[in-house]
Order: C-alpha cells, then structure tokens, then sequence
C-alpha cells in the first residue's frame, strides 16, 4: 500500500506530457487558422460580409480555447483529487496499526494484577500506568507528554514509520489514550475522555427511559451505571504528520516526505462493561450444591467457578428475573454460568434425584403465556449417566497440594529468576520495585502458584478419593519425581494435571480425570446448545 506514491508521480508526469502535447496541437491550429484569415484575405475580392468573418473565426476559436481549457482543468482537478483519495488511504492504514496498540495496552491495563478493583478509579489506572510506563512502551516509541492547563497527560506515544516503502521514515504516527473520566461539576478537558459511556440496549423494552445514563457517577472511580451494568469510556485518538524537518535526525533512516501532504486524525472509544456483584443472585468460588427438602426457587443470576450440584427431591426451579415487565428482562441477568460440570446429585450421593426446572429467556415473551422452559437430569447433564456427586465434585485439598508441589519443584529446579516464565519474572520484578519492603521469595512463590493454577485443572473425587495422596497414585510418584515439563515461557505441569482427557483423543478419561464425556449422538455431547450466532439474533434461548 506504500507504493502509491511512486503512482501518483508516474500518473502526474504522464498527464503534464499529455496536456503539453494536447495544448501544443491546439496553439498551432489556431496560429494555422489565424495565419489563413489574415494572409488569404487580401487575395479574396471584396464583398459585403466579409467583416463578418473574422470575429465569428475568432468567436469559435475562443470558444474551442475555452472548452480546451475547461477539460483540461477539470481533469487536472480530478486527478489531483484521485491522488489527495490515494494519499488519505495510504495515511489511513498507517495509521490504523496505532489503534491496535492502544487496544493491546488498553487489555494489558484492565488485566494488571496491581489493580485492587475490577472496577479500578482513574486514580488507580493512573498509578499503574504512570509509574511502569516502560512496560506500557513499545521499542520504537517514544514517550510523550500532554500538558493543557493545570492537567498532565503521559499516556501518549509517538513512533516512525514509512510510508512510500523506500526503508527510509518519513512521517510519525501519534496516538493517545484518554480514560479519566469527565466529572459534573467541571467542564470536560481536551485530556480527559470525550463523552460517557453509550448505551446498548441492556435492559428490557418495557423501561428504556430507565436505561439512560445517570447524570451523576455511581462512585468516584469513574464508572457509570448502565442498565445493569457498570461502564467506563476509553478514548483514543490517533494521526500521522509528514516530517517537514530532519535536520536533528539520522539521513540513513530518516528523510522527508515528499508528494501530496495528507492528514487524518481518526477516533476510538472503547467501552469497558462490568457486572456488578450484586446482580448476582448466587456467586460461589468452589462447588455450588443447590438442594433442599423442602423445594427451592432462585429467581436471578448464578455464577459458580466450580460444578453445579443440584437434584430435586421436591420442587427446585432457577427462575428469570421477575418477568418481560421487569426493567432488567434481558438474557444476561438470567444466566447460569457455570465453569465446571452440572450433575443431577448431591455432593455427598452416588445417584440422582429428581428433575430441576430451569427457565429459558424469550425476549418475545408475551404476558399470561407459558415460559418454556428445560430440566437437568440423569440424561441432561455433561458427565455419563453413571457418574454422580461423590466422584464428580472436586477434591480441593488434592488441587492444592497439587500447586504446591509445583511451586516447591520450580524452585528446585529453577532457583533462579532469570529461569522463570517471562510473566512471573516481570511480575516479581515489578511487585518488589513498588513495594522494597516485600519479602522476594513469598512473592515468588505467590506469583508462581498464580502461574500454576491458570494452567492446572481441578481434581474430581473420581481421580483422588478423599484420603488419598494426591501426589502418590495409580503409577505416578510426584512426591519423588518433578511434576513439571518445558522450560522458561514454556514451563508447565505434567500432561494429567492439565488436561481432564487424553490430547490424543479428546475424550479418553482413564489416567487423566477419570470422568468421560456425557455423548449425544453423533459428534454432540449434552448439555445440547444453540448455535450462540442463532441464538443472539433470534434473542431468545432455546436449550
């Protein structure tokens, strides 16, 4: 896409030979027709019209010399519009890898584990990415600082590029990123974000006038209410200028633009969206039981990072919120998100109970009418027919010493930090250098149990009863032997501890988690689900 430059020059000379050679047979054509009026008109005899001749002969010429000249301009006109378009696209796209940086730092930001919030303030984003900047600037950028009034802005970068392809730089592609949200009470900065965050459509259709934006903040982090959910807006702003001047700049790597000066500022907001706990109806870290004897309804939200255990020995159903007139009937708040198994059966039981009704969501639902709705049981659910609570749940104790014992042998084997990951290594490096009161090793070890168990599966009843060693089984001894394979970014645990099948196979549970898959049909497991593509444009759930 660079090369449109060297086209635009080749296209610009071969219009100039054109319209020389075009205006050149033109003046000799006059010249020829004025030279026969003036030469042969003493040779004509006289007559009573010749006066006419000569200004309807000079009439016609100033017409064809004006049309002549008229196409002539509008093609110029043309093709220095067709090279201004080719110029706008070529600074567009060289502009356009700015924005994929910004988003890049933008996730690094929000995923920083210094962040003590998921809904840090400004203040706090501030913190983290003022103070570590170096890690938040690529290699070939360089650092700017935003100065307006009493207000300082530093997350802004600048770096080179070549734009015309010849290895040489000839413009800067500066872009910011603006996250400090504009308060009420004091009118909005040119560094702060431009406007709130938009919204979406996130709440039912009866109360739309409800699901505006507050006027005022929920709190003084920076984040606003949003239907049900919390939003903040991300700015950023983005150009590329042409180097005018590079007289303090290396000439073997830099040169000056040359050819038609382009120049496009291109904007981009980000809205960053969280749920708030409380929208939750149920939250659990590890298993969720859900059952009673005497019947349950739940009408909400339920998160669970572990399985959901539940069976109705009376009556158990999981509710929408309310109903289609509530102001929050949408989808999202209705969910049962679950990041384990969901298994008809108690924790404690080795069979199931009876069916647990759950709602499925029908944005079209209409008042009076049936909600539809599906059940968990002995057919649907994701582990075999056979398999219940005492095999299924986890054995969080064996998952910890499972962790514990990888940290213990990285430490033997790679006592050094050099040795590590380069993401536990940069995050040792920066936790001490904020804080030189933390005790280095306890940091290690913190940051590599982090590293560990975002590569460790959990550990079922059916692989490591209670009461065995979960370190020494079946034919494993990594009491003895290092549970650990790779080195350095590739480091991670044995095979069995990461993943709950065979890789081979995808489905083979013996010597992995000893939990096989629940088959429906050809080349389909339960639970049965909806396209996600179907489901969002038809708004409605269908399993």
């Amino acid at each position: 896409m660079f090369h449109s430059h060297r086209i635009l020059k080749k296209i610009d000379r071969f219009y100039r030979k054109i319209s020389e050679k075009f205006v050149s047979v033109i003046q000799k054509q006059i010249i020829r027709l004025l030279r026969n009026l003036f030469v042969n008109k003493r040779k004509r005899r006289a007559s009573v019209n010749a006066g006419f001749v000569l200004p309807t002969v000079a009439m016609v010429a100033l017409v064809v010399v004006l049309m002549t000249t008229a196409i002539l301009f509008r093609s110029f006109e043309r093709s220095k519009h067709a090279s201004n378009v080719r110029v706008d696209e070529v600074v567009m796209n060289a502009a356009l890898p700015a924005l994929d940086r910004a988003k890049a730092k933008i996730e690094q930001l929000f995923g920083d584990s210094r962040l003590s919030s998921s809904t840090p303030s400004d203040y706090s984003l501030d913190q983290v990415i003022n103070y570590n900047i170096n890690q938040f600037t690529f290699g070939d950028e360089t650092q700017l600082k935003l100065i307006k009034d009493e207000e300082t802005l530093k997350t802004a970068w600048k770096y080179p590029v070549d734009t015309d392809n010849n290895s040489k730089f000839d413009s800067y592609t500066l872009y910011g990123i603006y996250f400090r949200t504009p308060t009420t009470n004091r009118a909005r900065g040119v560094l702060k974000a431009r406007t709130q965050p938009m919204d979406t459509g996130t709440v039912g259709n009866e109360c739309q006038s409800l699901a505006t934006i507050t006027g005022n903040l929920v709190s003084t982090y920076g984040w606003y209410k949003v239907g049900e959910k919390l939003k903040k807006s991300i700015f950023v702003y983005t150009t590329i200028v042409p180097i005018t001047d590079f007289t303090r700049l290396n000439t073997n790597k830099y040169e000056t633009f040359t050819g038609n000066k382009g120049f496009v500022a291109l904007e981009y907001q980000q809205d960053r969206a969280r749920i708030p706990l409380s929208n939750n109806t149920v939250v659990y870290e590890d298993d969720l039981e859900i059952a009673s004897e005497k019947g349950i309804s739940l009408n909400g939200r339920i998160l669970t990072n572990g399985n959901l255990l539940t069976a109705a020995t009376k009556s158990i159903r999981l509710y929408l919120v309310s109903s289609p007139k509530s102001c929050y009937f949408k989808e999202e708040n209705s969910k049962v998100i679950v990041a384990g198994n969901v298994i008809n059966s108690s924790v404690t039981e080795n069979s199931g109970g009876g069916d647990v009704q759950v709602d499925l969501f029908d944005q079209s639902y209409e008042p009076n009418s049936k909600i539809k709705s599906d059940v968990i049981n002995n057919t649907n659910k994701t582990v075999p027919t056979s398999v219940y609570g005492n095999t299924a749940a986890y054995n969080d104790e064996a998952y910890a010493k499972r962790i514990d014992r990888l940290v213990q042998a990285t430490n033997s084997a790679y006592p050094n930090n050099t040795e590590l990951p380069d993401e536990v290594k940069q995050e040792i490096e920066r936790d001490v250098a904020d804080d030189p009161t933390l005790d280095p090793t306890k940091v290690r070890d913190e940051k590599l149990r982090i590293y560990f168990r975002k590569r460790t599966r959990r550990v079922p009843y059916a692989e490591i009863a209670q009461g065995v060693d979960s370190l020494k089984y079946r034919s494993y001894d990594y009491e003895t032997n290092s549970p650990l394979q790779g080195n350095g970014n590739s480091l991670r645990p044995v095979d069995e501890w990461v993943f709950p099948f065979n890789p081979a196979d995808g489905k083979t549970a013996t010597n992995y988690a000893e939990i096989g898959i629940q088959e429906n049909g050809s080349n389909k497991l339960y639970l049965s689900a909806t396209n996600p593509v179907e489901q969002a444009k038809a708004d409605k759930e269908q399993k």
